[in-house]
């Protein structure tokens, strides 16, 4: 079976692409041909002149976006493999002939606040008998009232829906009445040896202390928490401007090396815990939009109380890991619940 992946290909987001990869090889291992589809974008004369003063006026940080840029391409040549058609905004063209099947995630595809969740993440383009998706995101609590409609629509006219976090489940049954499949992250479904061979593999081009604690943050600012940290532990501090130019591959190898990963990121989450890294979770929001639905899905899953920041400074315990045991036992138990999905649609299919 020939089947089109549909997720976020622009951009230089570790979780995008790792997810991505993982996706990709989980589907390619049920003997399916499996290729990304990007999407064009048409972008304004006024934005292409906007992008253009910003790379002069701020010239130092053009240069390390190019250079990460340059780094997350090594990455895909070497990992993701990409059709070599584009899928227009507007979903015309014959790019539904050419598949089977498309599948739809994982990640934030269904985050109305997106200016890249178009029509197209929902497969709008192609037959109804050859959409399905797996673990897609809303990333979000609600759908504003301006994108209701439309989400419904979309929705509706998806026989196959997998969703991954417990609020994606609610909001797919508000807006279409159907009862979607609690899946997985695709991160957490492939054999953890896939991840140990790219990490051993990764070019080192980033240097940093044979004991260390990383942190990346993507919503608010924890420097004072940071420091705070490191005095308590003793252990140096890597920022992600000290590695913001590195590959997923290296990212990966980064956060495995790690005696301690502070963060606010949910695939940094999900690493830390495939590599057994002690970690701690801080609150993140975005535009005034709460983001942890992830997170109460993860915590539902492996119930990591323990972990988030403000209960981790009350007790002190900053070098606490999860119990491995545990956790590879609720793995087994939720890769099975995840894998049935993925058996009886291409059974079906």
């Amino acid at each position: 079976m020939k089947i089109g992946i549909l997720t976020f290909t622009d951009g230089t987001n570790y979780g995008q692409r790792l997810q991505n990869y993982a996706l990709q090889e989980l589907l390619t291992s049920y003997g399916n041909d499996v290729y990304t589809i990007k999407q064009g974008h048409h972008y304004s004369i006024k934005h292409r002149v906007k992008v253009a003063i910003n790379s002069v006026v701020h010239i130092k940080q053009a240069v390390i976006q190019n250079k990460r840029k340059k780094a997350f391409d090594r990455f895909n040549n070497r990992y993701i493999k990409f059709y070599d058609q584009l899928l227009p905004e507007n979903g015309r063209g014959n790019l539904a002939d050419e598949f089977d099947l498309f599948i739809a995630g994982s990640d934030q595809i269904w985050n109305p606040n997106s200016p890249f969740v178009n029509s197209n993440m929902f497969m709008q383009f192609a037959p109804k008998q050859k959409r399905a998706t797996y673990a897609a995101s809303f990333s979000v609590d609600e759908i504003p009232n301006s994108r209701r409609e439309e989400f419904s629509r979309w929705i509706s006219d998806i026989d196959y829906v997998s969703v991954r976090e417990l609020q994606a489940v609610k909001l797919v049954e508000e807006l279409s009445g159907k009862k979607p499949v609690l899946s997985l992250d695709p991160t957490l479904l492939l054999d953890h040896q896939r991840w140990e061979s790219i990490v051993e593999e990764a070019q080192s081009t980033v240097e940093f202390p044979d004991s260390y604690m990383v942190s990346l943050f993507l919503g608010n600012d924890y420097t004072n928490e940071e420091k705070e940290i490191a005095k308590q532990t003793g252990l140096s501090l890597m920022q992600f401007k000290d590695f913001e130019t590195a590959a997923p591959d290296e990212f990966l190898k980064i956060i495995k090396n790690a005696s301690l990963v502070l963060t606010d990121s949910y695939h940094v989450t999900i690493f830390s815990m495939l590599f057994h890294r002690p970690f701690i979770i801080f609150q993140r929001k975005s535009k005034g939009v709460s983001m942890n639905s992830r997170f109460e899905t993860l915590d539902y899953y492996f119930h990591l109380d323990n972990r988030f920041y403000e209960n981790v400074k009350k007790h002190k315990n900053y070098l606490e890991v999860l119990n491995e045991g545990l956790f590879e036992n609720s793995l087994i138990k939720l890769r099975k619940d995840s894998t049935e999905y993925l058996n009886s649609l291409f059974k079906v299919i």
